[in-house]
Protein backbone atom coordinates (compact mmCIF):
# COMPACT_ATOMS: atom_id res chain seq x y z
CA UNK A 1 0.00 0.00 0.00
CA UNK A 2 1.28 3.60 -0.48
CA UNK A 3 2.63 5.54 1.96
CA UNK A 4 0.95 8.97 1.95
CA UNK A 5 1.84 11.82 3.83
CA UNK A 6 0.59 15.19 3.64
CA UNK A 7 -1.28 14.37 0.42
CA UNK A 8 1.93 13.34 -1.04
CA UNK A 9 2.35 9.85 -2.57
CA UNK A 10 5.65 8.18 -1.30
CA UNK A 11 6.60 6.12 -4.16
CA UNK A 12 8.80 2.97 -3.58
CA UNK A 13 10.73 0.57 -5.34
CA UNK A 14 10.44 -3.53 -5.62
CA UNK A 15 12.56 -3.69 -2.17
CA UNK A 16 10.02 -1.39 -0.21
CA UNK A 17 12.30 1.03 0.01
CA UNK A 18 10.71 4.85 -0.04
CA UNK A 19 11.66 7.68 -2.44
CA UNK A 20 12.91 10.13 -0.32
CA UNK A 21 12.51 13.31 -2.60
CA UNK A 22 8.85 13.00 -2.34
CA UNK A 23 9.25 12.67 1.76
CA UNK A 24 11.49 15.98 0.86
CA UNK A 25 8.17 17.35 -1.40
CA UNK A 26 5.23 16.38 2.00
CA UNK A 27 7.66 18.44 3.78
CA UNK A 28 6.97 21.80 2.27
CA UNK A 29 10.31 21.18 -0.22
CA UNK A 30 12.31 23.46 1.76
CA UNK A 31 15.88 24.01 0.52
CA UNK A 32 17.31 23.85 4.35
CA UNK A 33 14.93 20.43 4.31
CA UNK A 34 16.81 18.61 1.16
CA UNK A 35 17.85 15.16 2.05
CA UNK A 36 21.30 15.74 0.95
CA UNK A 37 21.94 17.99 4.05
CA UNK A 38 20.51 14.88 6.64
CA UNK A 39 22.93 12.39 4.73
CA UNK A 40 26.02 14.93 5.57
CA UNK A 41 24.53 14.37 9.61
CA UNK A 42 27.08 11.90 11.01
CA UNK A 43 24.45 10.44 13.12
CA UNK A 44 22.44 9.72 9.64
CA UNK A 45 25.83 8.12 8.50
CA UNK A 46 26.35 6.04 11.42
CA UNK A 47 23.04 4.86 10.92
CA UNK A 48 23.26 3.98 7.59
CA UNK A 49 26.33 2.40 7.94
CA UNK A 50 24.81 0.26 11.24
CA UNK A 51 21.39 -0.95 9.09
CA UNK A 52 23.53 -2.29 6.22
CA UNK A 53 25.72 -4.41 8.80
CA UNK A 54 22.55 -5.67 9.86
CA UNK A 55 21.02 -6.47 6.15
CA UNK A 56 23.91 -6.64 4.04
CA UNK A 57 21.06 -8.51 1.63
CA UNK A 58 19.22 -5.39 0.96
CA UNK A 59 20.96 -1.74 1.08
CA UNK A 60 19.11 0.95 2.71
CA UNK A 61 19.64 3.33 0.95
CA UNK A 62 20.10 3.23 -2.95
CA UNK A 63 20.05 5.93 -5.50
CA UNK A 64 18.77 5.07 -9.32
CA UNK A 65 18.93 7.16 -12.41
CA UNK A 66 16.18 7.76 -14.78
CA UNK A 67 12.45 8.31 -14.55
CA UNK A 68 11.20 7.60 -10.97
CA UNK A 69 14.93 7.86 -9.78
CA UNK A 70 16.46 9.61 -6.93
CA UNK A 71 17.05 8.34 -3.31
CA UNK A 72 15.14 5.45 -1.80
CA UNK A 73 15.85 5.08 1.93
CA UNK A 74 14.26 2.08 4.25
CA UNK A 75 11.57 2.74 6.76
CA UNK A 76 14.03 3.24 9.13
CA UNK A 77 15.41 6.17 7.64
CA UNK A 78 12.28 7.20 6.71
CA UNK A 79 11.91 7.68 10.47
CA UNK A 80 15.00 9.05 11.05
CA UNK A 81 14.68 11.73 8.25
CA UNK A 82 11.29 12.76 9.73
CA UNK A 83 12.53 13.32 12.94
CA UNK A 84 15.48 15.41 11.44
CA UNK A 85 13.09 17.92 9.58
CA UNK A 86 10.62 18.36 12.70
CA UNK A 87 8.65 16.57 15.40
CA UNK A 88 5.45 17.76 13.89
CA UNK A 89 6.40 16.07 10.70
CA UNK A 90 7.60 12.92 12.39
CA UNK A 91 4.16 12.75 13.65
CA UNK A 92 2.73 12.95 10.10
CA UNK A 93 4.63 9.93 9.11
CA UNK A 94 3.82 8.06 12.16
CA UNK A 95 0.60 8.46 11.13
CA UNK A 96 0.66 7.58 7.52
CA UNK A 97 2.39 4.46 8.73
CA UNK A 98 -0.18 3.84 11.40
CA UNK A 99 -2.80 4.19 8.74
CA UNK A 100 -0.73 1.43 6.33
CA UNK A 101 -0.86 -1.02 9.38
CA UNK A 102 -5.01 -0.32 10.40
CA UNK A 103 -5.50 -0.91 6.31
CA UNK A 104 -3.37 -4.18 6.05
CA UNK A 105 -5.14 -5.71 9.38
CA UNK A 106 -8.56 -4.66 7.79
CA UNK A 107 -7.48 -6.23 4.74
CA UNK A 108 -6.25 -9.72 6.08
CA UNK A 109 -9.83 -9.40 8.70
CA UNK A 110 -12.08 -9.26 5.72
CA UNK A 111 -9.79 -11.77 3.66
CA UNK A 112 -9.97 -13.94 6.59
CA UNK A 113 -14.08 -13.51 7.13
CA UNK A 114 -14.46 -14.35 3.58
CA UNK A 115 -12.82 -17.51 3.43
CA UNK A 116 -14.80 -18.56 6.77
CA UNK A 117 -18.00 -17.42 5.08
CA UNK A 118 -17.19 -19.57 2.21
CA UNK A 119 -16.39 -22.57 3.89
CA UNK A 120 -19.50 -22.74 6.04
CA UNK A 121 -21.82 -21.71 2.94
CA UNK A 122 -22.33 -25.63 2.50
CA UNK A 123 -23.19 -26.05 5.96
CA UNK A 124 -26.37 -23.62 5.67
CA UNK A 125 -26.82 -25.93 2.00
CA UNK A 126 -26.67 -28.69 3.22
CA UNK A 127 -29.21 -27.75 6.39
CA UNK A 128 -31.73 -26.65 3.84
CA UNK A 129 -31.81 -29.74 1.88
CA UNK A 130 -31.81 -31.63 5.33
CA UNK A 131 -35.15 -29.19 6.17
CA UNK A 132 -36.95 -29.53 2.87
CA UNK A 133 -36.18 -33.48 3.37
CA UNK A 134 -37.56 -33.93 6.47
CA UNK A 135 -41.11 -32.19 5.00
CA UNK A 136 -40.44 -34.50 1.91
CA UNK A 137 -39.73 -31.32 -0.24
CA UNK A 138 -37.34 -31.83 -3.26
CA UNK A 139 -34.40 -28.87 -3.79
CA UNK A 140 -34.44 -27.48 -7.13
CA UNK A 141 -31.52 -24.44 -7.51
CA UNK A 142 -33.75 -21.69 -6.87
CA UNK A 143 -34.48 -22.54 -3.50
CA UNK A 144 -30.95 -22.15 -2.88
CA UNK A 145 -30.14 -18.98 -4.16
CA UNK A 146 -33.63 -17.56 -2.51
CA UNK A 147 -31.71 -18.73 0.83
CA UNK A 148 -28.79 -16.79 0.27
CA UNK A 149 -30.57 -13.56 -1.49
CA UNK A 150 -32.47 -13.24 1.77
CA UNK A 151 -29.18 -12.65 3.71
CA UNK A 152 -28.16 -10.25 1.19
CA UNK A 153 -31.10 -8.46 1.11
CA UNK A 154 -30.51 -8.14 4.72
CA UNK A 155 -27.13 -6.93 4.75
CA UNK A 156 -26.70 -5.22 1.50
CA UNK A 157 -30.42 -4.02 0.61
CA UNK A 158 -30.75 -5.95 -2.59
CA UNK A 159 -30.27 -9.88 -3.97
CA UNK A 160 -26.58 -10.37 -4.98
CA UNK A 161 -27.65 -9.99 -9.26
CA UNK A 162 -29.31 -6.70 -8.34
CA UNK A 163 -26.69 -5.71 -6.04
CA UNK A 164 -23.65 -6.07 -8.77
CA UNK A 165 -26.08 -3.76 -10.77
CA UNK A 166 -26.42 -0.64 -8.76
CA UNK A 167 -23.09 -0.93 -7.42
CA UNK A 168 -21.40 -0.75 -11.27
CA UNK A 169 -20.08 -4.99 -10.22
CA UNK A 170 -19.31 -7.14 -13.70
CA UNK A 171 -21.65 -9.75 -13.13
CA UNK A 172 -18.73 -12.52 -13.05
CA UNK A 173 -17.18 -11.23 -10.30
CA UNK A 174 -17.84 -13.25 -7.09
CA UNK A 175 -19.88 -10.61 -4.72
CA UNK A 176 -18.41 -11.59 -1.79
CA UNK A 177 -14.53 -10.76 -3.04
CA UNK A 178 -15.27 -7.48 -3.62
CA UNK A 179 -17.57 -7.07 -0.30
CA UNK A 180 -16.20 -4.49 2.59
CA UNK A 181 -15.32 -6.38 6.24
CA UNK A 182 -18.08 -5.78 8.24
CA UNK A 183 -20.57 -6.32 5.18
CA UNK A 184 -18.53 -9.77 5.31
CA UNK A 185 -18.65 -10.62 8.68
CA UNK A 186 -22.84 -9.93 8.66
CA UNK A 187 -23.28 -12.54 5.74
CA UNK A 188 -21.05 -14.65 7.87
CA UNK A 189 -22.83 -14.42 11.12
CA UNK A 190 -26.18 -14.48 9.26
CA UNK A 191 -25.60 -17.94 7.46
CA UNK A 192 -24.79 -19.07 10.80
CA UNK A 193 -27.56 -18.25 12.56
CA UNK A 194 -29.56 -19.29 9.03
CA UNK A 195 -28.23 -23.03 9.23
CA UNK A 196 -29.23 -23.38 12.70
CA UNK A 197 -32.88 -22.48 12.11
CA UNK A 198 -32.78 -24.42 9.61
CA UNK A 199 -31.89 -27.39 11.32
CA UNK A 200 -35.00 -26.06 13.90
CA UNK A 201 -36.85 -26.31 10.94
CA UNK A 202 -37.86 -22.67 10.79
CA UNK A 203 -40.08 -21.93 8.22
CA UNK A 204 -38.69 -18.70 6.09
CA UNK A 205 -40.36 -16.14 7.29
CA UNK A 206 -39.72 -16.43 10.55
CA UNK A 207 -35.78 -16.75 9.89
CA UNK A 208 -36.42 -14.11 7.64
CA UNK A 209 -37.39 -11.72 10.96
CA UNK A 210 -34.94 -13.15 13.45
CA UNK A 211 -32.12 -12.64 10.88
CA UNK A 212 -33.36 -9.30 10.41
CA UNK A 213 -33.29 -8.48 13.88
CA UNK A 214 -30.14 -9.80 14.39
CA UNK A 215 -28.53 -8.01 11.86
CA UNK A 216 -29.94 -4.66 13.23
CA UNK A 217 -28.74 -5.59 16.63
CA UNK A 218 -26.15 -6.75 16.18
CA UNK A 219 -24.36 -5.28 12.68
CA UNK A 220 -25.68 -2.14 10.84
CA UNK A 221 -24.18 0.09 13.46
CA UNK A 222 -20.62 -1.21 12.47
CA UNK A 223 -21.28 -1.20 8.85
CA UNK A 224 -22.71 2.38 8.99
CA UNK A 225 -19.56 3.49 10.81
CA UNK A 226 -17.46 1.68 8.30
CA UNK A 227 -18.80 4.08 5.29
CA UNK A 228 -18.43 6.85 7.35
CA UNK A 229 -14.84 6.12 8.08
CA UNK A 230 -14.06 5.20 4.22
CA UNK A 231 -15.87 8.40 2.95
CA UNK A 232 -14.27 10.46 5.44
Amino acid sequence: MNLIVANVIVRNDSEGRYHLNDLHKASGGEDKNKPSHWFNNKQTQELVELLNSRNSASLSVVTKDGRGGGTYVCKQLVYSYAMWLSAEFNLKVIEAYDGIIQQERAEHDRVTSRQQARLEAPLMTKALQDARARQGKDSPPHVFSNDYDMIYRIVLGFPAKKYKVEQGIDDKTNLRDVLSLEQIKAIEALQRLNQSMHELDYDFDTRKDKLHQVFMRNHAQAMIAEITRDNA
